[in-house]
């Protein structure tokens, strides 16, 4: 057997073992290098991590894991070398893209967006683009975009207070 289809073997023995987050963070990179044969019944076999971290981090929480993967798979006890080594592509999975966001969220139709406000109470017509800005409210209209634009890191919470007219519904809206 050689070593790809080996280190595909082991993968899917470890896919069985580990969470699917535990192996899409550790494995994906991951490939034997190099199997050094000692003689019938024990070899080395050198395990290429993309970082070191990531080398270190499998060899202290799956070493064990991967060391009766292999013991299984080749009938050999095996010793297990990590090494640090970038490989040009990733064996056994799909290409991703790495700034491509893990969720997106769902455009709705504009029809279905229009009819859900209506029904919670919102209208669709209050929005930064119509509101007046003026000396009474300037602070408020900031304060409310830069909510808008970062929610949750700037005016955490955001309080509106002021009297009637100043445009406190339609900054919350």
């Amino acid at each position: 057997m050689d070593k790809q289809k080996l280190w595909l073997t082991v993968l899917e023995n470890l896919k069985l073992s580990l969470s699917g987050a535990n192996f899409a963070t550790w494995f994906p990179k991951t490939f034997i290098n190099e199997v050094k044969i000692l003689d019938q019944e024990r070899q080395i076999i050198e395990i290429a991590c993309p970082s070191s971290f990531i080398s270190n981090t499998i060899e202290n929480r799956y070493y064990g894991l991967i060391k009766e993967a292999l013991d299984q798979v080749t009938k050999k006890k095996n010793d297990l070398v990590f090494i640090v080594k970038e490989n040009l592509k990733s064996i056994g999975q799909k290409p991703t893209k790495e700034n491509e966001p893990l969720f997106q969220k769902n455009k709705p139709e504009d029809e279905e967006f229009d009819e859900s406000l209506k029904r919670v109470g919102l209208r669709p017509d209050f929005n930064f683009d119509s509101f007046a800005v003026s000396s009474t409210n300037q602070m408020a209209h900031a304060a409310a975009l830069a909510v808008a634009k970062s929610p949750g890191k700037s005016y955490n919470p955001l309080f509106l207070y002021g009297g009637v007219g100043v445009g406190k519904t339609h900054l919350m809206q």
